[in-house]
């Protein structure tokens, strides 16, 4: 596969809480990818989103994707350009274009429903600081559920649908019935987790590009759910951030992290256990339906746990 009009040719559609950011990191270190200069780039949001960007494809098209990968076209090694989206699974915009590219190769990365609503919620209390300092998950999950009546998600998609985009088997159906079965690979984030070599391998074997890199490759984890020590302070800084240019915040990361984050406790409360256990009640049917969609004979997760 040959790169084409500067335009990706392998995408990463989903989904957000999975693993994704790892991804780019690890498909992008392969010699036969080429890493756009931002991760998520978000290019094919729809317009009504509030992530959409300015300069994205509703404003400049197919043709303004080529400025994202200038540092990855002069390489000759280089066969694909990849686009780290995780929202695309979701989105009109990205269905029709990816769609529409004959050439274009797509990978998926699904989560556990309840785990990945779960890790949203503590990226979004932590890491994001949009939650209010002492709101539990069950409280969380009481506004996604209340939807357009909550102030707090009315306007954050990701956060208002968390429930909603869980039920992955209507956007796998959509998308196989939009993509060549050749074309589409979906893996399980506690798959990767589990073993990253051997589905980082069987990714690149998909991709007909050497798996062996991954034999001996150090995988290293990004963008993990953090704890932080002075959250004024935290908000602060993600207030000013994008007033900073980007080799300012790449020289302020480290230290800031050294000082003012720790490991999130991952011990999980009886409370926030009965609202998972709730969820994967909720989302037992459709378990049952991806797995149908994916040739399994059980269920995807089925009782694993979180």
């Amino acid at each position: 596969m040959s790169i084409h009009a500067r335009v990706p040719n392998l995408f990463v559609i989903g989904v957000p809480k999975a693993g994704t950011t790892s991804l780019f990191r690890w498909l992008g270190d392969h010699p036969a990818i080429g890493k756009s200069n931002e991760n998520e780039l978000r290019y094919l949001i729809d317009e009504s989103d509030p992530l959409c960007r300015s300069d994205g494809y509703n404003a400049a098209g197919l043709e303004g994707y080529g400025k994202f990968y200038r540092n990855s076209l002069d390489d000759p090694a280089t066969r694909y350009l990849i686009d780290v989206s995780p929202q695309y699974y979701y989105q009109n915009t990205a269905k029709a274009v990816i769609g529409a590219l004959p050439d274009a190769q797509i990978l998926m990365i699904l989560r556990k429903p309840s785990a990945r609503i779960y890790s949203l919620y503590n990226y979004s209390h932590s890491n994001r600081a949009l939650l209010l300092e002492n709101m539990g998950f069950p409280e969380f999950i009481n506004e996604v559920r209340r939807g357009e009546a909550s102030d707090l998600v009315r306007d954050r998609p990701m956060l208002r649908y968390a429930i909603e985009h869980s039920k992955y088997a209507r956007y796998v159906k959509e998308w196989q019935s939009l993509i060549d079965p050749q074309r589409l690979t979906i893996c399980l984030f506690e798959d990767l987790v589990r073993d990253p070599t051997a589905e980082l391998r069987r990714i690149a074997q998909a991709l007909n590009i050497d798996p062996s890199f991954y034999d001996d490759y150090a995988f290293p984890v990004q963008n993990e759910s953090i704890a932080v020590r002075s959250r004024p302070l935290h908000k602060f800084l993600r207030r000013i951030r994008g007033r900073m240019p980007g080799w300012m915040r790449s020289k302020l990361k480290p230290a800031y992290m050294r000082l003012n984050t720790r490991k999130r406790d991952r011990t999980v409360s009886e409370a926030d256990r009965q609202v998972l256990s709730q969820l994967d009640e909720e989302f037992a049917t459709w378990d049952t339906r991806l797995a149908e969609l994916l040739g399994r004979d059980g269920p995807v997760w089925g009782a694993r746990t979180q």
